[in-house]
C-alpha cells in the first residue's frame, strides 16, 4: 500500500523539515479522503482493508429501529486468527444519533427510522508513528477516529480507547533488586493538532486502573496516540511513610504551641500571639483531616465534604499568614499604631470569610454545572471534576482556579512583604547603638527560617512541582516540599517555643521547678537575662519591635 511506502521513505531519507511537514499532511488528507469517498461493497456496511503497516476500516451506520447502536472499533487479523486486539474505540450510540441528525430540521428529525441519513465511520490504525511528530518518549500506534462531515459538539458523551496491548503499563512496580525504588511508568493520550501539526497533550483522561490496560475517555475525533515514559524513582511508599512521620510531628508542634501561647497570660494577651494561634489551630486541623480521612474515597459524599473542609482550612491558613505578614510590615518597618481590636476584628472577617467563599463558589461551579449533570449511580469510571479520583482532594480546574490562584496571589504577596521586613532587620545594623547588640549571622538566619514558616514561602517547592514535565525534578520537588510542609507545626514549635529564650523561661521553668530541677533553672535564668542586658538599649529605640519579634522569633 502507498502509505507504507511512504513510511518507510520518510524513515530512511533525512529531508528537509518544511518538506517533510508537506509530504506527511498531504497524505493525511488523501487518506480522509479516500475514507470519504470510497465506495462500500453492495449490501455491506462496512469495508476493511488491511497492509503490515496500516488497518482502514469504513462504517456506515443506520438505525436499528428507532435508535442507534454504538460504533466500535477492534481491528483483527484477517487471517480470523483469535487475538487481543491491541486498540479497542467505542462511540456512543448518542454521537452517531447527533451525526445523523446534523443539518436536518426539526420536521425531519420527527421520524428517525424513515428520515435518518447513513453516517460513515473511519478508523485508521497506523502501526507506526513515520507519518506523525517525533516524540523523545515511547509512543503507541495510532489511530485515527473521523465521522463523515461532523464534529463532536461540546457536552457530548465521551467516546472511550482502549490500548490493550499495553497492559499495566501506567502506575509503579516495585524493583526486585532495590525496594526502596520503583518503576514509575505514566502513560498520556495525546491528540494531533494538525494546524501546528504537534500532539497536544491533556485532550483525554485516564479512567481505568494501574491492573488493567490503559482505557482514556475523550471528547473529540482525530487522531490519537499514547505516549509512555518510565523512569527510576524512590518508592512512593518511603515518601507516604515521611508524610505520616512528618505529620504526626506537626501536630505535636502545633498542639504544643497553642496549648503554651494559651495557658500564659503574658503572652496570651500580645497582638501577635493572635495569628500565631489561628495559624497553629488551621494547621492543625488540616493534618487531622489529612490523616484521618483524606485517603478515604470510597464513599462519595463524605470525600467531597473532607475536599471542602481541606479546602477551606488551607485557604484560611494561607490567609492567616498573609495577615500575619502584613501585621510584621506594619509593626516592624512602617510602624503604624493602630487599634488592637480593629485589627482583630478585620483579620477574623477576611481570614474566615473570604475562604469560605471561594470553597463554596468553587464546589458549586464544579458540582453542580459539571458533576451532577455527568453523574451516573453505577458509573464506576465516573471522573470528578471537582474531586481527586487517588484522595479526597481538588483536581484539574477546581484546583487551579479555586486554589492556586489565590494562593500564588498571596503567595506572591508574602514574598514581598518578606524582603521587605527581612531587609529591615538585617540591613540596617548601623542605626544600632553598640556592636555588642548586633544580629550574629546565626540570629539572621534563624529569623529568616522564623519569617519564611509563618509566611508560607516553604509552599514554593509545591508550585515548583506542579510545573516541572521533567519527572525526577518532580520527584525531588514532591520530596522537598513534603518533608518541609509536613514538619511545618513541628518547625513552628522550635521556633516560638524552643528557640526563643524568653517564651522557654516561661513554660520550661514552672516544669523544671516541678521536677525539682533549680539548678537548671538558675541556668535558664542567667542565660536569659544576658540575653535581655544586652538588648537594653535596642529597647528604647524600638519598644514596637521587641513585642512583634518576641512571637515572630
Amino acid at each position: 500500500m502507498i502509505v507504507d511506502s511512504v513510511s518507510t521513505s520518510l524513515k530512511r531519507n533525512k529531508q528537509d523539515q518544511k518538506e517533510a511537514f508537506k509530504q506527511k499532511t498531504t497524505l493525511l488528507q488523501v487518506l480522509d479522503d479516500f475514507s470519504d469517498r470510497v465506495v462500500l461493497p453492495q449490501n455491506q456496511t462496512s469495508l476493511t482493508l488491511e497492509t503490515s503497516g496500516t488497518t482502514l476500516q469504513v462504517q456506515e451506520k443506520m438505525p436499528d429501529g428507532l435508535t442507534f447502536s454504538k460504533v466500535r472499533f477492534s481491528p483483527v487479523h484477517a487471517s480470523g486468527i483469535a487475538y487481543v486486539p491491541p486498540i479497542n474505540f467505542t462511540i456512543p450510540a448518542e454521537i452517531t444519533e447527533l451525526a445523523s441528525k446534523a443539518g436536518q430540521d426539526d420536521r425531519t428529525r420527527r421520524n428517525i427510522a424513515q428520515q435518518a441519513k447513513p453516517v460513515r465511520v473511519t478508523f485508521l490504525l497506523h502501526k507506526s508513528n513515520a507519518l506523525y511528530p517525533q516524540v523523545e518518549d515511547e509512543i503507541t500506534e495510532v489511530l485515527t477516529a473521523r465521522i463523515r462531515n461532523f464534529s463532536i459538539p461540546n457536552k457530548s458523551p465521551a467516546v472511550t480507547i482502549s490500548f490493550n496491548a499495553h497492559a499495566n503499563r501506567h502506575g509503579s512496580v516495585k524493583l526486585k533488586s532495590n525496594p526502596l525504588k520503583e518503576n514509575v511508568t505514566r502513560t498520556q493520550c495525546v491528540s494531533l493538532d494538525k494546524e501546528k501539526f504537534r500532539w497536544m497533550p491533556n485532550t483525554c483522561r485516564l479512567v481505568s486502573q494501574p491492573d488493567s490496560p490503559p482505557k482514556f475517555h475523550c471528547h473529540q475525533l482525530g487522531h490519537f496516540a499514547m505516549i509512555i515514559k518510565s523512569v527510576v524513582l524512590p518508592s512512593a511508599h518511603a515518601l507516604h511513610i515521611a508524610t505520616y512521620i512528618g505529620c504526626g510531628l506537626s501536630m505535636a508542634g502545633l498542639l504544643l504551641t497553642f496549648i503554651i501561647y494559651c495557658s500564659i497570660e503574658s503572652l496570651r494577651t500580645k497582638k501577635p500571639t493572635m495569628f500565631l494561634l489561628n495559624i497553629c489551630i488551621c494547621l492543625l486541623i488540616v493534618n487531622i483531616l489529612f490523616l484521618s480521612t483524606a485517603g478515604n474515597t470510597q464513599n462519595r459524599i463524605p470525600c467531597y465534604v473532607t475536599t471542602a473542609l481541606l479546602h477551606y482550612f488551607l485557604l484560611a491558613t494561607w490567609f492567616w499568614m498573609s495577615a500575619n505578614a502584613y501585621n510584621l510590615y506594619n509593626d516592624l518597618v512602617k510602624v503604624i499604631s493602630s487599634s488592637f481590636e480593629k485589627i482583630r476584628v478585620v483579620s477574623l472577617v477576611i481570614s474566615y470569610f473570604v475562604p469560605l467563599v471561594i470553597v463554596v463558589v468553587n464546589a458549586c461551579v464544579a458540582i453542580i454545572y459539571d458533576d451532577l449533570p455527568r453523574y451516573q449511580y453505577d458509573d464506576n469510571l465516573f471522573v470528578s471534576s471537582y474531586q481527586a479520583r487517588h484522595m479526597c482532594w481538588l483536581h484539574l480546574y477546581s484546583l487551579n482556579f479555586g486554589f492556586l490562584l489565590p494562593v500564588g496571589i498571596l503567595a506572591v504577596f508574602n514574598f514581598i512583604l518578606f524582603v521587605i521586613v527581612f531587609s529591615s532587620l538585617t540591613c540596617k545594623k548601623q542605626q544600632v547603638r553598640s556592636s555588642a547588640q548586633k544580629r550574629t549571622s546565626t540570629q539572621d538566619f534563624i529569623l529568616a527560617i522564623t519569617l519564611i514558616l509563618m509566611m508560607g514561602m516553604t509552599w514554593i517547592f509545591g508550585f515548583l512541582m506542579l510545573i516541572a514535565e521533567d519527572v525526577k525534578y518532580q520527584e525531588i520537588m514532591a520530596w522537598l516540599f513534603t518533608i518541609v510542609n509536613s514538619l511545618q507545626g513541628f518547625l513552628i514549635f522550635v521556633v516560638n517555643c524552643v528557640r526563643n529564650q524568653n517564651v522557654r523561661s516561661l513554660w520550661l521553668n514552672p516544669i523544671l521547678k516541678a521536677c525539682g530541677c533549680g539548678r537548671c533553672i538558675k541556668t535558664s535564668s542567667s542565660t536569659t537575662s544576658t540575653s535581655n542586658r544586652s538588648g537594653t538599649g535596642q529597647t528604647n529605640t524600638r519598644g514596637r519591635r521587641s513585642e512583634t519579634n518576641s512571637t515572630a522569633m
